[in-house]
């Protein structure tokens, strides 16, 4: 297990210049990427990146909230609520009040089931791929102490207990 601090990781910028991204971690071969975990600032409305063939997972963790607009209607993505979508529908997205913060598991669904869920206080038998801490800490294994903010990056798909004190992300990948 290896705990990684979100703001240790240098961020990328949009093409678009509408935010950034860091990269928590990436699963790849030579057939591309088999899942990505990250974190976004959303800091304007406009166009998300299309990720072709793959699916998208995004839970807004720090402010309001967005819509995102395609084709087929809106989609809104609220606090702590992750919404799910294809990678390559194309989103035109609007900030509900103000700059964002989101957490995004990106994934082929041809060659893994995922998941994000939200755990609220109290203890968990989790299995998966890792935790985000987003308020209060939480404690793996009765020796990784995970501050809001830090990724807890599991490393197996072994099942453990998790206290929660306050607030977290599972990502499950199966």
């Amino acid at each position: 297990m290896r705990i990684i601090r979100i703001a240790d990781i240098a961020p990328a910028p949009w093409k678009n210049g509408g935010g950034v991204t860091r990269e928590i971690a990436l699963a790849a071969d030579d057939r591309g990427m088999i899942w990505r975990l990250s974190v976004a600032d959303v800091a304007r409305a406009g166009p998300f990146s299309s990720f072709r063939g793959l699916s998208r997972a995004l839970t807004v963790i720090d402010g309001k909230g967005l819509l995102l607009r395609h084709e087929g209607g809106v989609i809104e993505a609220v606090r702590g609520e992750p919404v799910r979508f294809p990678g390559d529908m194309p989103i035109d997205c609007d900030l509900l009040d103000g700059p964002v913060r989101d957490f995004n598991l990106i994934f082929d669904p041809e060659r893994v089931a995922a998941d994000v869920i939200w755990l609220g206080k109290g203890i968990h038998e989790v299995r998966g791929v890792g935790l985000l801490a987003l308020e209060g800490t939480c404690i793996a294994a009765a020796e990784f102490v995970v501050d809001p903010g830090s990724f807890l990056l599991f490393g197996d798909e072994e099942t453990r207990r998790i206290a929660v004190d306050g607030a977290a992300l599972l990502v499950s990948l199966a």
